[in-house]
């Protein structure tokens, strides 16, 4: 999954373990390189796929379930950005 952030500042990718942050204006000419990356493995998702950035800030990410009795997954989390201008 990929999103921006409300103020545009960042675009986040993330992949099953991790969630990849670059500076925006770099991304779209592309010549992006992660500024920061956030580990989800311990969220312990069945298979991560979503991810938003809230207008608070704070990361939110979906996954899907495993089957019928494994319901997807619904978490939030909150890291410091570093300062980009």
């Amino acid at each position: 999954g990929g999103a921006a952030s409300p103020d545009g500042r960042w675009v986040v990718l993330r992949t099953h373990t991790y969630v990849s942050f670059f500076a925006a204006d770099e991304f779209v000419t592309g010549n992006a390189h992660q500024v920061f990356r956030f580990d989800v493995t311990a969220l312990r998702e069945p298979q991560g796929e979503g991810v938003a950035i809230a207008n608070n800030g704070s990361m939110l990410l979906v996954g899907e379930g495993g089957a019928k009795h494994h319901p997807g997954t619904f978490a939030r989390a909150t890291c410091t950005m570093p300062p980009h201008s």
